[in-house]
């Protein structure tokens, strides 16, 4: 919408079904989970111990080797993690790390790196850079992406909701789950709306904004009473799922979904990549130095917009 500052509004709604497929969780392996005497995920996630603690030690003993050949491929052996490289970036948002921070005055403002941050990078990095326990990747194909887990080869996956269509097939048990907290002391799980997610807004040449606004609230409307419960109660909970507590970890989902400026202007800002500098073995201190003038600059270039 259009407000006499010339300023262009956007909002999420549930007209774009996107919105929902495309918020990231974590798929878990039941089978691998019970063959290592593993905590059970779901209850961690319900008694608030899922922790980036927690799915780093899970990780950590996730790995096998099944062809005896000494080494551990993805393509042939068991994998303890398995993510596409813009998945990462949603434990920015699970662990409350951004980047970022809300002024006083409602902008926007670089946070620098935080302790919180520091310990989040310190504690990924020996795990997403130890590739016989990770593998991360930039492949756009959800099947491909998805192969491993679905073959029964992958203890965790991070994916969108979406991908859980690649899973019909799959013989082990699975579970979804959302990404771990900091700590246990963390108020609620937080889940991130993908950047392929779309958005409404009217543009500045519309004539008929009331008319464009009633359309856009018709399509909300509609779709938040028929296609989303459909989606949800039917689609995954019933066609996808393989357990009753499936529905409860969704709702979690949707329920603490939200996202941040580096994720909405994904395009100016990369800020939210320090999870895969950490896989990448970058010093925190360094890459943070090396984007910051850039991000500065980026920023106020961004809030000194002005519509013509």
């Amino acid at each position: 919408m259009l407000d006499g500052s010339d300023k262009v509004y956007f909002a999420f709604s549930d007209a774009s079904l996107s919105l929902y497929k495309d918020l990231y969780v974590i798929f878990f392996n039941k089978t691998i989970v019970g063959d290592n005497n593993m905590s059970d995920p779901y209850e961690l996630v319900n008694d608030g111990k899922w922790t980036l603690d927690a799915f780093i030690g899970m990780g950590q003993i996730g790995s096998r080797d099944l062809n005896g050949d000494g080494e551990i491929s993805v393509d042939d052996d068991q994998i303890a993690y398995v993510a596409k490289h813009a998945a990462n970036r949603a434990f920015m948002t699970s662990t409350d790390t951004s980047v970022f921070v809300t002024g006083d005055d409602g902008k926007p403002a670089l946070n620098g790196v935080s302790e919180r941050l520091v310990n989040v990078f310190d504690k990924m990095k020996p795990f997403l850079s130890n590739k016989t326990l990770t593998y991360v990747t930039t492949e756009p194909d959800m099947l491909l992406l998805s192969k491993p887990f679905a073959e029964g080869r992958a203890l965790f996956l991070t994916n969108c909701i979406v991908g859980v269509e690649a899973m019909r097939d799959m013989q082990d048990d699975y579970g979804i789950i959302p990404l771990p907290k900091y700590d246990e002391e963390q108020d609620g799980y937080r889940s991130q709306i993908a950047t392929s997610s779309s958005a409404l807004y009217l543009e500045k040449t519309a004539k008929d904004t009331v008319q464009l606004g009633t359309v856009m609230e018709a399509l909300g409307f509609y779709s938040w009473q028929n296609v989303v419960p459909a989606y949800y109660e039917t689609a995954l909970n019933y066609k996808y799922a393989r357990d009753k507590d499936v529905q409860q970890m969704l709702a979690i989902v949707r329920d603490n979904a939200t996202t941040n400026i580096d994720f909405s202007y994904n395009v100016i800002f990369w800020t939210n990549d320090v999870i895969n500098a950490a896989g990448e073995g970058k010093e925190i201190a360094s890459w943070y130095a090396g984007i910051r003038k850039t991000v500065e600059k980026t920023l106020q270039k961004y809030l000194a917009i002005e519509l013509e």
